[in-house]
């Protein structure tokens, strides 16, 4: 009896303690599922936000013709990638024009421009790519987690002395952490993809912008420095 006793009291901490791991992982996976779906909602909004600005940035800037004037007019605005790179690009062009610098040897005025903007593009694409990496990762660490918590689960249901209709139990429990796993790598992968997508889509958009930019000003700088040879 008295051995009886002892085993249904290690049987019940056993049982407990798998209880509380459980628990534990369940917590954790719908917690990297909610990361996931933070990291997604996040860079959405900021990318449609960003893309919107950048249309309508687009949009004024080949209305109008004079640059300087343009330039005064968007002083004001809220910063946004295509913005930063118009200022940018307008006070080196004041900047050369009011210093009369002169272009360094073996370069071009687009070249010149063109470079000093892309880098600044560079710059700014760390707050576009950011924490992408994150749902790459979760896509691929997640199933692996899912599955050992699932096998380690069903190693314990199945163990010497435990009832079979508890085991059973148990060995269907460990299958929701293979679903919950999935819920979080799929979303995951499915996110990576369009936000990546998106995501290169502005940068090509923001170098084409800074193409067409540095075309404009080169040509400015190039008819104010045959203007002063004559």
């Amino acid at each position: 009896m008295i051995q009886l006793d002892s085993w249904l009291n290690g049987w019940e901490q056993g049982a407990v303690a798998v209880g509380v791991v459980f628990i534990l992982m369940g917590v954790t996976l719908v917690g990297l599922s909610c990361l996931a779906l933070w990291i997604i909602l996040d860079k959405v909004f900021l990318l449609r936000r960003v893309e919107r600005n950048c249309l309508e940035f687009e949009q004024a800037f080949w209305a109008h013709r004079v640059l300087n004037d343009f330039y005064e007019k968007v002083k004001p605005l809220d910063p946004h990638p295509m913005r930063e790179l118009f200022m940018l690009g307008m006070e080196e062009y004041r900047l050369v024009v009011s210093a009369g610098m002169a272009l360094p040897t073996g370069d071009s005025w687009h070249t010149y421009m063109s470079r000093l903007m892309h880098i600044e593009l560079g710059r700014m694409a760390h707050t576009f790519d950011s924490r992408l990496n994150w749902l790459a990762t979760l896509a691929t660490t997640v199933p692996l987690l899912g599955v050992l918590a699932a096998l380690w689960h069903t190693i314990q249901g199945l163990q010497d002395g435990m009832d079979v209709a508890l085991a059973l139990v148990m060995v269907r429990e460990s299958l929701l952490f293979i679903f919950v796993a999935l819920g979080v790598s799929v979303p995951s992968i499915v996110g990576y993809n369009l936000l990546a997508g998106r995501t290169n889509r502005l940068h090509e958009r923001l170098s084409s912008f800074i193409e067409g930019l540095s075309s404009i000003l080169a040509r400015h700088l190039n008819e104010k420095g045959e203007s002063r040879a004559r």
